[in-house]
Order: C-alpha cells, then sequence, then structure tokens
C-alpha cells in the first residue's frame, strides 16, 4: 500500500478536492432527511402550504447541489484510480527492465503481465471504491447516528447493533476471500503462460497437427480458472444476498417499531420518517463500505504480488559507489579464472575460463552444445556475474563499473535475433538512438542487409511484424548485427549470430565487419568453423573449460576437441589447406 500512498501523495490538491467534494455530497444527503421531517411535522400536521413549498424548494435545491458533488467527486476519484493504475504499470516495466536474469526468470513474463494487466485493474478498482464509497462512510454513519439518537434514541441504539453484526460479518467474509483471489491471479498467470508459448509456437503446433491436444490443455487451463473464480463470486453472491436481506429485514424493523411508538405517542410521524431515511442511508452506506472492504482484501493479494517485483532489488542499487572509469578506447579483454553457474544447478558452466581478447583482432569461441559458449558473452555484457574469477576491460573490472558505462562499448547480437513491431529503420535506430539515415544504412552495408532492404516493398521504411515474422531468419540475423553495428561498439559480442547465413553472406559480412570495425574488439561464438577459421584467436571450451586457444591452423595440430569438429564438418582437402 505504500506504493499507492506515495502516488497519491503526488497529488494531495486532487485528493483534497475529492474529499471536500464527497464531504459536501453527504452533508447534502443527510440535510434532506430533517428537511422531510420539517415538512411533515410543520407543514403538513399543521396544514402551513407556504412551509411546504419553501422546504420543498429548498429540498430541491440540496439534491442538486449534492448530485453536481457526486458528478464531480466521482471524476476525481476516477482520474486518481486511473494515475494509480499509470504509475503502477509504468513503475512495474521499469523494474522489470532492470531485473536480473535470474529474478526475471523467476518471476515469469506471463506472471509479469497478469500483474500489470489484472493485479493493477484490481488496485485501480480498488482505489476507485475507497474513494466513492468508503471514504464517505465515517462522516455518514457518525453523523448519522447523531442525527438519529436526536429523532429517536431507542432505535438508535438497535441501528447500532445492527451495524456492529455487518461489521463482524464483512470482516470474517474479507478474510477468506484472499486465498481464493491468490489462487484465481496463479491460475491466471498460467492461462497467460500457455497462450504466450502457444501463440508463439503456432507454426510448431500445426507442422505435428497438435491443435487439439493444445486446445485441451488451455480448455483445462481456463477450466482451473473459471471454477476459482465461481468460488469467489459464489462468496460475494452469498455476502450480497446476506447483506441485502439483512437490510431490508432492519428496514421492515424500524418500521414496525416506529410504528408502536407513533401509537403510543412516544415519536412524531416525521421523526420516525427521518430516522428510518437515515436508518435506510447508514446502512446503504455501510452495505458499500462493506463490500468495497471486501474488495479490499481481494486486491490485497493484487498488492502483494505487484510489490514482489517493485520491491526486488536490481542491480543498478548494488553497484559500488565509487565507480572505476574505463580508458577509452577498449585495448583488451581479460578473462582470468572465471567460474560461474546458474541458479540451481548442480554444476558449474564455466571453470577456471581464462583467455585475453585484444583490440583489432577477432576472437572465436568454439565448442559443443552446453559448453559455455554464450553464458561468456552474457557475463561480458553484465547480465550475470561470474561467482569467482575477473573480467577486466584494459585492466578495470567490470563488476566495479555501471551497467550503463560498460553497455555504450557494447555492440550484442544475442543468438536468437529478436526485432521489434515497427520499420526496418527504427529497428536498426534501436542501437543508436540518434543514428541518421546515413548511419543506418553504413551499419546495413557491414551487415550485408542494405540490398535485401532495398528490395523489401518500403525499403527502410517497411513495417516488421511481430518478433519479425515476415523476415526470414537470415535476414532478422543481419537487422541485429547493423542494429550493433550502428553504434559503432568497441566489443562486438556476436552469438552464433551467423547460423542463418549462406557461405557467401557469410564471408562477405566477416570481410565487412573486419574492414568497418577493425579497431574494435570482436568475440564470435559459432558452431562452424568456415564462420571462424580466419580469426587471430580461436578458443576452443569443452564441458565449460578452456581446452584449447590459438589460429586455426594451430588448433588442427594441437587440439583434439577442434581436430573433433574439423572432422565433422570440413574434408580431408580443407583441413590440409
Amino acid at each position: 500500500m505504500n506504493w499507492i500512498l506515495k502516488i497519491l501523495n503526488k497529488k494531495k490538491g486532487a485528493v483534497i478536492l475529492t474529499c471536500l467534494l464527497l464531504f459536501l455530497q453527504t452533508l447534502g444527503t443527510l440535510t434532506l432527511p430533517t428537511l422531510t421531517a420539517n415538512i411533515i411535522n410543520n407543514g403538513v400536521a399543521g396544514g402551513n402550504i407556504s412551509y411546504i413549498l419553501q422546504t420543498g424548494a429548498a429540498m430541491l435545491g440540496v439534491a442538486l447541489l449534492s448530485a453536481l458533488c457526486a458528478i464531480a467527486a466521482a471524476y476525481q476519484s476516477s482520474m486518481l484510480a486511473s494515475l494509480v493504475g499509470r504509475e503502477l504499470r509504468v513503475s512495474l516495466f521499469s523494474k522489470a527492465q532492470h531485473l536480473s536474469p535470474e529474478e526475471y526468470d523467476a518471476v515469469g513474463a506471463s506472471s509479469l503481465i497478469t500483474r500489470s494487466t489484472g493485479d493493477i485493474v484490481q488496485l485501480q478498482q480498488a482505489v476507485l471504491f475507497v474513494f466513492q464509497f468508503l471514504l464517505p462512510v465515517p462522516f455518514m454513519v457518525l453523523s448519522g447516528l447523531l442525527l438519529g439518537f436526536a429523532k429517536d434514541r431507542v432505535l438508535t441504539c438497535l441501528l447500532i447493533g445492527l451495524m456492529i453484526l455487518y461489521l463482524v460479518y464483512g470482516w470474517l467474509i474479507g478474510r477468506q476471500m484472499v486465498p481464493i483471489t491468490r489462487r484465481m491471479q496463479v491460475k491466471m498467470d498460467a492461462i497467460n503462460r500457455t497462450l504466450l508459448e502457444r501463440l508463439s509456437g503456432v507454426r510448431v503446433i500445426r507442422a505435428f497437427d497438435r491443435m487439439e491436444s493444445e486446445r485441451e490443455k488451455f480448455t483445462g487451463a481456463a477450466s482451473e480458472y473459471a471454477d476459482t473464480a465461481i468460488s469467489l463470486n459464489k462468496v460475494y453472491a452469498v455476502t450480497y444476498g446476506f447483506v441485502l436481506l439483512t437490510m431490508n429485514m432492519s428496514i421492515v424493523l424500524f418500521l414496525w417499531l416506529g410504528g408502536a411508538r407513533i401509537s403510543g405517542s412516544a415519536a412524531r410521524v416525521g421523526d420516525i420518517m427521518a430516522f428510518i431515511e437515515y436508518a435506510t442511508l447508514i446502512l446503504s452506506t455501510l452495505n458499500m463500505g462493506i463490500m468495497t472492504v471486501i474488495y479490499m482484501f481481494r486486491a490485497k493479494a493484487g498488492v502483494e504480488r505487484v510489490e514482489e517485483v517493485l520491491r526486488k532489488e536490481t542491480g543498478e542499487h548494488n553497484e559500488p559507489p565509487h565507480r572505476e572509469q574505463f580508458e577509452a578506447p577498449a585495448d583488451s579483454l581479460v578473462f582470468s579464472e572465471v567460474n560461474f553457474g546458474y541458479a540451481g544447478a548442480q554444476e558449474l558452466v564455466l571453470k577456471h575460463v581464462s583467455f585475453t581478447a585484444a583490440r583489432g583482432q577477432t576472437t572465436a569461441i568454439i565448442g559443443g552444445t552446453g559448453s559455455g559458449k554464450s553464458t561468456i558473452l552474457k557475463l561480458i555484457a553484465g547480465f550475470y556475474k561470474p561467482q569467482d574469477g575477473s573480467i577486466r576491460i584494459n585492466g578495470v573490472d567490470i563488476s566495479d563499473v555501471s551497467e550503463g558505462q560498460l553497455r555504450k562499448k557494447i555492440g550484442y547480437v544475442p543468438q536468437k535475433a529478436f526485432l521489434f513491431h515497427g520499420t526496418v529503420e527504427d529497428n536498426i535506430r534501436y542501437g543508436k538512438r540518434d543514428a541518421d539515415s546515413g548511419e543506418i544504412q553504413a551499419a546495413a552495408r557491414i551487415a550485408q542487409a542494405h540490398e535485401f532492404i532495398e528490395a523489401l516493398p518500403e525499403g527502410y521504411q517497411t513495417v516488421i511484424a511481430q518478433e519479425g515474422g515476415n523476415l526470414s531468419g537470415g535476414q532478422k540475423q543481419r537487422l541485429a548485427i547493423a542494429r550493433a553495428a550502428v553504434r559503432r561498439p568497441q566489443l562486438y559480442l556476436l552469438d552464433d549470430s551467423f547460423s542463418a547465413l549462406d557461405a557467401r553472406t557469410d564471408a562477405n559480412l566477416r570481410v565487412a565487419l573486419k574492414r568497418e570495425a577493425g579497431d574494435s574488439i570482436q568475440l564470435i561464438v559459432a558452431q562452424r568453423i568456415r564462420s571462424i577459421e580466419h580469426a587471430e584467436q580461436i578458443v576452443v571450451l569443452d564441458k565449460g573449460e578452456v581446452v584449447g586457444a590459438g589460429t586455426h591452423r594451430e588448433l588442427l595440430r594441437t587440439c583434439t576437441v577442434y581436430q573433433q569438429i574439423a572432422y565433422s564438418q570440413l574434408s580431408q582437402e580443407d583441413r590440409e589447406d
């Protein structure tokens, strides 16, 4: 709740105005029963038509002003609730951008979507209900009881007893709803996760003709959510029915007791009618207040889920207070006895990894599946921190500098080329915000992408579908490389970025990179020897350990693992060249 209070604190004026409008609305509503009693006691009983007309006109005026205040208060409270929803979504999105990979995986993309949508919608609705239905309760109840006490003390004491019963019942029901709501949100996470996976993999599902089985899986997830939602709605239905029945029976009881007191001359007709109006207002307001509190219990689970993410510490909060500065440009990258293992893994992914990559040279990393090749690039980019050892650029440990300063030097191309929905130009410019058309086209030429971009219907203004669905794998890879090249980085981290390219494009791209980015440090992870055989240094990994380092020719003579890879990919003639 502290996050919501912080947001509302920024809009103190709007909050005060809303409270003032609600106060005026409640005051007007409470005035009407007193005016009604005056008309009956002083006007109708005495036959004073003039008094009836004057008081009736006053009632119309009060009702009109109360309605205007209610409209203004509803507008203000809706605005404040929308503000809370917007600020929480922005905060949640910003926090998600800075979560470490371990934290992000622990929460999950589907759960983040649920928290950003369903959970925050509940919070937003709860804030709206608090302003519209809960804030007027104290003033309405206390003022109504005082005014009712002035009309009839006996009936007011009975009304207080009924109110206590309402409050106890509402509290007990509200506590039961919290665990049910938590289960609902977990079920919604499962629905979102199923949707994300199945919609992203729809081509695979169709290729293997698994549409029916996947439909059954989604139906199961949706049914589990529906069953939980029905359980929650049953509680709502029983609660609302009980409260409504109790309120109506209470009004009947007050009418019967009030009639008896009028017959015994213990009260006047107008006073009893005013009291019944007060009782109706108090019980109705209390009813809405109780339903709001119950909804707040339901929203409480959402608050906890949102705050769970917002409270997470990110790497930015753990950065050293006295940050080192890199010298420019980056002349060397040194891995020294680096050990690393992913959270929950039983074994280390990297073990005592040491090598040096120099400026102006290409360092390639090759090895079998799971040998830790991509992990090395992720460590350099600062996505993970090594358990032991150090990674130094120009002699400075990258753990001693800010992530922002580190990543300004890096052009990273992930193993799976990811593109955003938008134009080709926008996707390349993502690497450098202020890049002009000339820089964008130059980067595309380096990545061997300019020709196919020009052949697209709108050229660089062609809109890319979600995740690059209207491009081939090789085209997506080249655009991802262009996105890295446009920023002219000092370190190129290319994670198997040539795998979808044909041999000619692969060769041309390597030549262009060497020519245009020859003064940078280039680290290339590759599966194909053809992509890296001309590298100045090739680092061979096997089960997370460096088992060889040198040129292509040297490794063919000295490294058994490299020889095995070469035998599987190259002909004897190629190996002997």
